[in-house]
């Protein structure tokens, strides 16, 4: 839970993942720190083959978060340009370790239906691996978020506790892609459930 304590950590990294840098600077909220992480992102490593458009998409999320919105969305649109016209529009698709899924441009874009015929294809094709689900529970919880659909966001929070469990409010507590959620009923008993955890735990009764 602590963004700005991550962010001082790892911000110097270069082993470490850069789209997972820009994660980290987003979740400080402040612009220096996300205009940082984007351009200390290699050049050599912004198209890989595993995610070729790994940069580009979080450009786009950066841009978000630093409310140049319509920035973000001629970038959005060029990458579903190019997606559309791929042979391979998503290599990584669903898979654990994938850093974009199908869901992502459509979400950013406001794109319900995108979302929608995303979570189709998730539902259907993705591997039933608790890891896999982690994931891709998170990026659809964003997704349909960020499109208007707040009841199936926190429907995939609530899928994501009843694999681990309270403690991982923790991290979407911080996480500003999770801002426009934070009055929902459901959300908050998710909040009430992970105090009441943290607090068994100070006192020795969870584990």
């Amino acid at each position: 839970g602590d963004a700005a304590g991550a962010w001082a950590e790892y911000k110097d990294v270069r082993s470490l993942l850069p789209v997972w840098r820009v994660d980290f600077a987003i979740a400080t909220r402040d612009p220096a720190n996300i205009k940082f992480a984007l351009e200390d992102w290699p050049e050599a490593d912004r198209r890989p083959a595993w995610a070729p458009e790994l940069y580009e998409t979080s450009r786009a999320k950066a841009l978000l978060a630093l409310d140049k919105k319509e920035e973000a969305r001629e970038v959005l649109l060029a990458i579903k340009a190019r997606v559309e016209a791929s042979a391979n529009p998503h290599p990584g698709a669903w898979r654990s370790g994938t850093q974009i899924t199908p869901a992502d441009v459509p979400g950013m874009l406001g794109d319900l239906a995108g979302v929608k015929a995303a979570e189709r294809d998730f539902l259907a094709n993705a591997s039933r691996d608790e890891f896999t689900k982690r994931r891709n529970y998170g990026a659809l919880a964003v997704a349909f978020l960020r499109a208007g659909d707040r009841d199936r966001a926190v429907h995939y929070l609530e899928e994501t506790e009843k694999l681990f469990g309270p403690a991982f409010y923790r991290g979407i507590s911080i996480d500003p892609d999770f801002d426009a959620l934070r009055d929902h009923p459901k959300y908050k008993a998710l909040k009430a459930r992970y105090e009441a955890w943290a607090s068994a735990k100070a006192n020795g009764g969870a584990k």
